[in-house]
């Protein structure tokens, strides 16, 4: 069986009768598979990926995140091998698309969008301050601490991805060109502060 058929099987196992339609869901930052399925219930996410540790770490933060009532998706069902899982849908309203959406039709940032991203950086702000106290580091998967390195990993990611594809080019060229040289000797909570502040205002 492949993956939507192997989903679709343990979704009608688990709620006893077969979806009404299943869609794939195009990926994005993961190598896990999505498929929306439909129900008399609504609708649900099923979730396939064969990276067991990495699955785990997101159950137990999933799990702690209910816990603290943070606004992250239920988890419905995980398979006893734990490759399949059934989450909470979200939908599939963006932010970014929110964003770009609004930005073409007004040609600026508007105090709704501003209003929004307030709203989510106040919700980020909470998610790690709460949670952070309550995880258990050691559990987290590949890397458990957010170090020197992983900053440089992120903000390559950011310029490869985003930066490059933008015109903020002076950013490109100074900031990240010298960051293997100033990661060593700065603080990481110091070092993203100030490059939010030349991002923000440069």
């Amino acid at each position: 069986m492949n993956i939507e058929q192997t989903l679709t099987q343990r979704y009608t196992e688990f709620y006893k009768t077969a979806p009404q339609k299943v869609e794939a869901i195009t990926k994005a930052g993961s190598n896990r598979s999505y498929y929306r399925f439909y129900g008399e219930n609504g609708t649900v996410l099923g979730v396939y990926s064969n990276n067991i540790p990495e699955t785990k770490t997101f159950l137990y933060y999933s799990v702690i995140f209910s816990n603290l009532n943070l606004n992250t998706p239920k988890i419905y069902h995980v398979s006893e091998d734990t490759l399949t899982y059934f989450i909470e849908d979200f939908g599939d309203d963006l932010l970014l698309k929110v964003v770009e959406k609004e930005y073409k039709q007004y040609g600026r940032f508007t105090e709704r969008l501003d209003d929004l991203y307030r709203k989510s950086i106040s919700a980020l702000a909470k998610l790690q301050i709460a949670a952070g106290k309550a995880i258990d580091f050691n559990l987290a998967y590949s890397i458990s601490e957010f170090n020197s390195q992983s900053i440089l990993f992120d903000l390559n990611y950011f310029k490869y991805y985003f930066l490059n594809l933008h015109t903020t080019k002076n950013f490109c060229k100074t900031t990240l060109t010298h960051l293997p040289n100033t990661l060593p000797k700065t603080e990481p909570s110091r070092l993203c502060s100030a490059i939010f502040r030349h991002e923000t205002y440069s």
